[in-house]
């Protein structure tokens, strides 16, 4: 299974990083991911680790005070397009954080 891992650092206090978390798995949601049925929720009541999953991918998010960390399991008949999906996440994130 093809793998996708980003780690960024952020500047933000607890609460607005976890919005801003929400925020952009919503908006892959609802704008980038609308076919594969992207479902997400947080795994413990901290915030501290968000599960999601979608036809033919599953992941999670970690938040640390300093850094975020997306890991995605991509299924083989979406690994032709490991590179495509990992540049539209990674700047997806990026604008997200800032």
């Amino acid at each position: 299974m093809p793998k996708i891992n980003i780690s960024s650092h952020h500047n933000h206090e607890w609460t607005e990083l976890t919005r801003r978390v929400e925020d952009y798995l919503l908006k892959l949601r609802d704008e980038k991911l609308r076919s594969v049925d992207l479902h997400f929720k947080w795994t413990d009541a901290d915030k501290k680790r968000a599960e999601f999953k979608g036809k033919g991918f599953d992941g999670y998010i970690t938040l640390t005070q300093d850094e975020i960390s997306l890991h995605v399991n991509l299924s083989m008949m979406l690994s032709p397009f490991k590179s495509k999906v990992e540049q539209s996440m990674k700047n997806g994130l990026e604008k997200a954080m800032q």
